[in-house]
């Protein structure tokens, strides 16, 4: 692990020493790496034994409850994990003032999100497969809805919530080999989500303590224009990403209903495993995010915006590609962890090795459009990606089950990530005629 840790922070520097960027950023990038290759290290641990110990079938209705908890968390985000540091970097005089009413409008689609999941359980637990063990797993999921990373991420403290949130999945990786190793606790569906929901808890409390003192919340324009403000900037975003859970998520959900709790058990020790290469793209993410709002300010030139763009994209389809390498050509290997039942995920598991080469560049594109504020165009692709993306998962599901799932991940992907350059190039190229037209004056 040590020696990964330190080739690792030597690659990433070579590499992003091609693109101009401050060495602050540098060393951020890499500490985010170093701390999420901890964390990879712990989760993929305990993800095996979790696995191991509840089986393909009890494994599989723990996909079930993340995926419909991953829903409730799109849900109650509104969209701002993709717009809060836009909104932030783009109005610093409104910070205090636009986080108070994110986190109003947070809580009222959070009351909503329990109502509505109080209605399912009450009366259609039976005919969608839920039992009452999935709550906590539900609700873990969610809760995290509420955290801070926006504010830390315009105030380019990436570090210290690397650091909250490492705190967090630690108290829940302790808690399950806890659980593990005493003799009279017995690893369950509930008790995995209840020490999601107290490590969650513990990273919250962290995140806030040291972030509300630093904060002025006193109102600039208004409580009730800032909540405007945020419901109407983000309202097509949040469409988007709800529609866009259908690439992830949908698929999983028609798995499960056609397959059965142990075919997708199987299918998630692929997904899981080859989504801890993505706490790399996320981390690289993070940092991408401040500068790209940074780069699509108002004055930021047409030239400026497509020499940041290419870099970005080039940096991110690098890492995607190192982090999705290893599930390329060693599937079988990695599976030799698990139990011989979930075996039969190899090919699973190598198509899924894609993911994150194609995930690189889409995030960087993704990013541009959110802070570009196309989110009309955005709702619009995304929108028809999702449809695209279900319709494929009810046509080669119940014929090729699993590798029918990951096809169809994997092909409503590449297809967004087509749509999203060319949107993207359709943009640049107003902007420089834009420009163009201006010189001529």
């Amino acid at each position: 692990m040590m020696n990964l840790t330190t080739r690792l922070r030597n690659i990433l520097p070579a590499i992003l020493e091609k693109v101009p960027v401050s060495h602050q950023l540098i060393e951020t990038l890499s500490s985010l790496v170093g701390i999420n290759i901890f964390l990879a290290g712990l989760s993929f641990v305990t993800t095996i034994m979790v696995a191991n110990t509840l089986g393909r079938e009890q494994f599989g209705d723990l996909a079930f409850a993340i995926a419909l908890g991953t829903y409730g968390l799109m849900f109650i985000q509104y969209g701002l994990e993709k717009s809060l540091v836009r909104e932030l970097v783009h109005f610093p005089k409104r910070f205090g003032e636009l986080l108070k009413a994110t986190i109003l409008l947070r809580s009222t689609l959070f009351v909503l999100f329990i109502i509505f999941l109080v209605i399912a359980f009450g009366f259609f637990n039976h005919n969608l497969g839920l039992s009452w063990g999935m709550v906590p797993v539900i609700l873990a999921m969610v809760i995290p809805g509420f955290q801070l990373q926006g504010v830390y991420d315009a105030w380019q403290e990436m570090r210290r919530h690397a650091v909250f949130l490492m705190i967090d999945r630690c108290t829940y990786f302790t808690l399950v080999w806890a659980a593990v190793l005493l003799p009279f606790l017995t690893l369950s569906i509930g008790l995995v989500g209840a020490f999601m929901m107290a490590g969650v808890f513990a990273g919250l409390f962290l995140q806030y303590y040291w972030a509300f003192p630093r904060i002025d919340f006193q109102p600039v324009q208004g409580s009730y224009s800032a909540t405007a403000f945020i419901v109407r900037s983000n309202f097509w975003i949040w469409l988007a990403v709800l529609s866009g859970l259908s690439i992830d998520y949908m698929s999983q959900i028609i798995l499960k209903w056609y397959a059965g709790s142990a075919e997708l058990g199987m299918y998630n020790v692929a997904w899981k495993t080859t989504q801890f290469a993505l706490l790399f793209l996320a981390q690289a993410g993070r940092i991408g995010a401040e500068a790209t709002a940074r780069h699509t300010r108002p004055e930021a030139t047409a030239h400026e915006r497509i020499r940041f763009l290419l870099k970005y994209s080039v940096l991110m389809t690098a890492i995607g590609f190192m982090a999705g390498l290893p599930f390329l050509i060693a599937p079988q290997y990695i599976l030799k962890l698990f139990r011989p039942e979930y075996a039969n995920a190899a090919e699973t598991m190598r198509l899924f090795g894609i993911y994150p080469i194609i995930f690189g560049p889409y995030l960087a594109v993704l990013q541009y459009i959110i802070s570009s504020r196309m989110q009309i165009v955005y709702f619009t692709l995304i929108t028809t990606v999702g449809v695209l993306s279900i319709t494929l998962s009810y046509l080669l599901i119940p014929r090729m089950q699993g590798i029918g799932a990951v096809i169809s991940v994997i092909c409503s992907l590449g297809i967004a990530l087509i749509l999203f350059v060319a949107a993207v190039v359709i943009h640049l190229k107003g902007l420089l005629k834009s420009s163009e037209e201006n010189l001529r004056r």
